[in-house]
């Protein structure tokens, strides 16, 4: 803009830009480049309801002492640069593989209204929350199914998310590809991963690409600054790892161990005259554990637990407490069955026992 008839003229041009804008490439012509400092920065606008805050950031400021000159400029938008620290948890079964994530994500520079990550291959999502989570979709293009996760808007700062993802469980044994899960819109992704096999798995890892073992056995209290990794990671006789890039890849060996039973048995036999009272009782224990199952004599009946609940056992009533009018009031006393002792109720078992003239009795193992 120049005023037509004047005697002299002096222009300044100042380039401010905002928050989601920055200067490409800069072309002048007859203009000359001066301290920032000179030009008036009263003329940049306010944002209103803030204390003073300029709608932009003054880049450059240039000058033209004779009122000519041109500028020719190229806008470029300010892409969001986003940074994720997450934690993971692999856990290896018998009938399902589940994967769940804790991610914490840093945006800044700009603001972002979705982010996305690859489903890794043969898994489904199972639980998928945040606070600045709207909605997900899911979408398949490629052979590539992709998970979209859509803010709530234009979202910036420190964010958390929460990821479950359920797959089927490692066939056979082998090398095994253990699966990731990155955003796509990251720009450096670091965090941890623990691998916790149940019981009857044991696992090694066979090959590594951008991940540090962590040493689950050593004692972290002589080193104040380190961290410990989970506990369960120790009992278990699974694996932790630092996550350093993105793009990591990790392969696993597993094997699946029988399991194996081991049993302390004590087996008295009591002779008496005319018949062989026989006492078994043991201790099984089974690993990896299955199901409580209770032994019982050959000889001696399945018997039912009648009770339901937590109701008490009622007595069946003898004659002396049978109340009048009762309908068992009309039984013979020597027909009512008693109440066998506590201890002739456990593995209780009499067999007839003869032995033959001119030779003395010696302990058996039933007769």
């Amino acid at each position: 803009m120049t005023v037509t008839g004047d005697a002299g003229e002096t222009n300044m041009l100042g380039l401010a830009f905002g928050r989601e804008a920055q200067p490409g490439k800069i072309t002048v012509q007859d203009l000359s480049e001066v301290n920032v400092d000179d030009f008036d920065q009263s003329l940049i606008p306010i944002i209103p309801n803030t204390k003073g805050q300029k709608r932009g950031i003054l880049h450059k400021v240039y000058r033209s002492v004779s009122g000519k000159g041109s500028l020719n400029l190229r806008v470029a938008p300010v892409k969001p640069e986003l940074r994720v620290v997450s934690r993971q948890e692999l856990t290896l079964g018998s009938e399902r593989t589940l994967l769940s994530a804790h991610m914490q994500a840093s945006i800044t520079r700009a603001g972002i209204f979705k982010l996305s990550f690859p489903l890794p291959k043969g898994m489904e999502v199972e639980s998928l929350s945040g606070g600045a989570l709207s909605h997900w979709s899911e979408a398949e293009s490629g052979g590539i199914r992709t998970v979209t996760m859509h803010l709530n808007g234009k979202t910036l700062g420190a964010q958390q998310f929460a990821i479950v993802l359920t797959g089927p469980p490692a066939q056979g044994t082998g090398e095994w590809a253990v699966p990731r899960l990155s955003l796509n819109e990251a720009v450096r992704q670091s965090g941890e991963l623990l691998v916790m096999p149940e019981k009857g798995i044991r696992i090694r890892a066979v090959s590594r690409k951008n991940v540090s073992r962590m040493n689950t056995q050593a004692n972290f209290r002589s080193q104040p600054g380190a961290r410990q990794p989970d506990l369960r990671v120790k009992q278990s006789g699974g694996l932790a790892f630092r996550l350093l890039q993105a793009d990591w890849s990790l392969t696993l060996g597993i094997e699946k161990l029988d399991p194996w039973i081991t049993a302390s048995l004590l087996h008295e036999v009591t002779l008496r005259e005319g018949q062989t009272r026989t006492r078994l009782s043991g201790k099984i224990h089974q690993c990896p554990p299955a199901r409580p199952q209770r032994g019982r004599s050959p000889h001696r009946p399945r018997q039912r637990n009648r009770r339901k609940g937590n109701r008490p056992r009622q007595r069946r009533p003898l004659a002396a407490q049978v109340p009048p009018g009762h309908p068992r009031q009309h039984r013979r006393p020597d027909r009512i069955p008693a109440r066998r002792r506590p201890w002739q109720r456990r593995h209780r078992d009499h067999h007839p026992c003869h032995f033959p003239q001119g030779q003395t009795p010696r302990l058996l193992h039933g007769c």
